[in-house]
C-alpha cells in the first residue's frame, strides 16, 4: 500500500466502493467476481487506507476488482463511471499492474482479463 500515491488510494477507493453498488457488480455474482463477500469488502473500506496488503485477502480482492472494472460486462456509462471511479479505464490497467508487481513482460499470454483472475 505504501507503493501507491495517495490518487492511487483514492481510486482504489473508488473502485471498492463502486463494486458494491449494483450499478456495477450483480449481488448475485458478487463473491464470483470478487472472491469476497459484501460485508468484507466493507470492512476493507472501513480500514482504507491501513488495509494491509500483504496478510489476507486484501490485494486478491483489490486485483479482482479492479480486473472486473475492466473486463465484467455491466454496461456502466461513461458518466456513471467517470462519477464512480474517477479515473480512465487505462489508469486502472496500469494500477492492477501496478499493484500486481507484473509488467506487460511478465503478463503471459492469453487474455490480461482471464491471467488476472485471482484466487484466494
Amino acid at each position: 500500500m505504501e507503493n501507491l500515491t495517495t490518487k492511487e488510494q483514492e481510486i482504489v477507493l473508488n473502485c471498492l466502493k463502486a463494486c458494491m453498488d449494483e450499478t456495477f457488480f450483480p449481488d448475485w455474482e458478487f463473491h464470483t467476481l470478487t472472491g469476497a463477500e459484501k460485508a468484507e469488502v466493507q470492512e476493507i473500506i472501513d480500514m482504507w487506507p491501513k488495509a494491509d496488503f500483504n496478510t489476507g485477502y486484501t490485494k486478491p480482492l483489490v486485483l479482482n476488482v479492479l480486473n472486473n472494472l475492466l473486463g465484467y460486462p455491466h454496461g456502466v456509462t461513461d458518466e456513471a463511471w467517470d462519477t464512480a471511479i474517477g479515473a480512465e479505464p487505462k489508469e486502472l490497467d496500469k494500477l492492477w499492474e501496478k499493484i500486481n508487481g507484473m509488467t506487460e513482460n511478465d503478463a503471459g499470454s492469453g487474455s490480461k482479463f482471464f491471467r488476472r483472475m485471482q484466487l484466494r
